[in-house]
């Protein structure tokens, strides 16, 4: 993923676990982006497991 000039990667899993699953995630890329991403993917992966 590119914003301008900024390169962030971003890698997820969703995975099987019991009667649910389970998600990760992977981010690289400049530290001040990902801390200001990672609220959001973290919704947004709460969002996809959810109930």
């Amino acid at each position: 993923m590119h914003l301008g000039r900024i390169r962030i990667r971003l890698h997820h899993d969703v995975r099987p676990q019991g009667r649910g699953t389970t998600t990760s995630l992977t981010m690289d890329g400049p530290q001040l982006v990902l801390v200001a991403y990672a609220p959001l993917a973290r919704l947004a992966l709460h969002r996809l497991v959810q109930p």
